[in-house]
C-alpha cells in the first residue's frame, strides 16, 4: 500500500481499509436487522403476517447460502476488488429496490440481491486479510470486520426507527443507499489492481468440518429467528418501535464487542470448542427468560438482548478464526465456504420454522427455539474431544 500511496496518505488509507471491511461485512447483512426492527412497519403497509415476513428472510438467506458453495472461487477468479465492487453494487440495487419501487416483487429480489452480497462478504474480506494483513495481526482483523454484522444491528436498532417515525420505512431504506456507494466509489484505494486469477476446487467437508458445520447451522437459526421476532414480541408487550429498535441495538453493540474481545482469545486457546459450548450455553439460558415478560416485566428482553449478542454472534468469528488457524479443517477458502453454507442455510431456516411457531404461541416459542441449539452444544464436545483426532 505505501508504494502505491505517499506518506501522509498511508495512515488514513489503512484507517479506510479497515472501515471497509467492516461494512462490508455490515451492509449485506443490514437488510436482516432492517427487516427486523422495521417489521411492523413492513406488515402493515403490506397487510401480511408475521410470519410471512419470516419467508423473506429465508429467501435472503437461501440465496446467500446456495451462492456461497460457490463464492470462494467466484472471488479468486474475480480478485479482491472486483469481489468487493461487486458486493457494494449489489448491495447498493437492493436498498434502491425497497425504497423505490413500493411493491412485494421489489422486497423479494432485493432480499435476494443481499442475500449475493452476503455470499460474497467473507471470502473477499477474508482475501484482502490475505493480501494486506501482517499474520500476527490476522486474527485481530478477523475479530473486527465480523464485528460488522453486529454494528449493522446496532445501525438498525439505533438509527432506522427513529428516521422511519419521521418519513416512512422506505425512507429509513434509503437513507443507506449513499453509504452503499461512498464504499463502491472507494473500492480501488483499498483493493490491489493487479490480480493473477485462481481456481481452488472446492472438497468435501471432513468430519471436524462437518461438526463445525453443524454447531454454525443451529447458531444460525436461532440468530436470524431472534433478530426477526425480538422487536415485534417486544411491541406486542407494550413496547414502542423505536423502544424495540433499542433492543437490536444493543443486541448489535454486545455482539460487536463480543467478537473482537472473543475471536483473538478463541487464536489463543488449544480447543476452542470449548469456548463454544459456554457461549451456546449462555443463549439457552438467556433466552429461556422471554417467557417470563408480562406486564411491567420487560427486563427479559433487554437481558436476553444482551446475551444472545455476547453469545451466539461470537461463535461465527470464533469459527472462523478456527479455520484460519488450524489447516486440519482443509483448505481456508474452501472450508470457509463450507461454514458459510451451513451458517446462511440456518438464517435462511431460522424466520419460516420461527415464525410457524410463533402464530402458535409466541410466547413459548423463544423455548422451542433455545432447544434448537442443544444439538449444537452436542456437537461442540465433539468437537472438544477430536482435537487430536485423524480425520476420515
Amino acid at each position: 500500500m505505501e508504494t502505491l500511496l505517499n506518506a501522509d496518505k498511508t495512515r488514513a488509507v489503512k484507517l479506510w481499509f479497515a472501515v471497509s471491511l467492516v461494512f462490508a461485512m455490515a451492509l449485506p447483512m443490514l437488510i436482516l436487522y432492517s427487516v427486523g426492527t422495521l417489521g411492523p412497519l413492513i406488515v402493515n403497509e403490506f397487510n401480511i403476517s408475521a410470519s410471512t415476513l419470516g419467508f423473506f428472510i429465508t429467501g435472503c438467506f437461501g440465496t446467500a447460502a446456495l451462492f456461497s458453495v460457490f463464492s470462494g472461487n467466484w472471488v479468486n477468479q474475480l480478485g479482491s476488488r472486483r469481489g468487493l465492487g461487486l458486493l457494494f453494487a449489489a448491495v447498493t440495487v437492493a436498498f434502491v429496490l425497497l425504497a423505490f419501487i413500493p411493491n412485494l416483487f421489489s422486497v423479494t429480489c432485493a432480499m435476494v440481491l443481499c442475500g449475493f452480497s452476503q455470499s460474497l462478504a467473507n471470502p473477499v474480506t477474508n482475501l484482502l486479510i490475505a493480501e494486506q494483513v501482517t499474520n500476527a495481526n490476522k486474527a485481530a482483523v478477523v475479530g473486527i470486520k465480523q464485528a460488522g454484522v453486529q454494528l449493522s444491528a446496532l445501525l438498525a436498532g439505533l438509527i432506522l426507527p427513529g428516521i422511519a417515525v419521521a418519513i416512512g420505512w422506505r425512507g429509513a431504506v434509503g437513507a443507506i443507499i449513499p453509504i452503499a456507494l461512498l464504499f463502491l466509489l472507494t473500492t480501488p484505494l483499498v483493493t490491489k489492481e493487479q490480480h493473477r486469477p485462481k481456481h481452488i476446487p472446492h472438497h468435501l467437508p471432513n468430519s471436524l468440518l462437518r461438526r463445525l458445520m453443524g454447531i454454525q447451522l443451529c447458531a444460525g437459526i436461532c440468530l436470524s429467528a431472534f433478530v426477526s421476532y425480538l422487536p415485534s414480541f417486544a411491541v406486542q408487550q407494550g413496547m414502542s418501535i423505536t423502544t424495540a429498535g433499542s433492543l437490536i441495538a444493543l443486541f448489535g453493540a454486545a455482539g460487536m464487542a463480543s467478537r473482537i474481545s472473543l475471536t483473538p482469545i478463541a487464536a489463543t486457546m488449544n480447543n476452542p470448542p470449548m469456548l463454544l459450548l459456554v457461549l451456546l450455553l449462555i443463549t439457552v439460558c438467556t433466552i429461556n427468560t422471554l417467557p417470563f415478560c408480562g406486564a411491567g416485566q420487560s427486563w427479559p428482553l433487554w437481558l436476553s438482548a444482551l446475551g444472545v449478542g455476547l453469545s451466539a454472534v461470537a461463535t461465527n468469528a470464533i469459527a472462523m478464526s478456527m479455520l484460519v488457524k488450524d489447516d486440519r479443517f482443509g483448505a481456508v477458502a474452501s472450508s470457509s465456504s463450507w461454514v458459510s453454507v451451513a451458517f446462511f442455510s440456518g438464517f435462511a431456516i431460522g424466520p419460516a420454522l420461527f415464525g410457524q411457531l410463533y402464530n402458535v404461541s409466541a410466547m413459548y416459542s423463544w423455548c422451542a427455539l433455545s432447544l434448537i441449539l442443544l444439538p449444537g452444544t452436542f456437537l461442540s464436545i465433539a468437537l472438544y474431544r477430536s482435537d487430536k483426532a485423524v480425520l476420515r
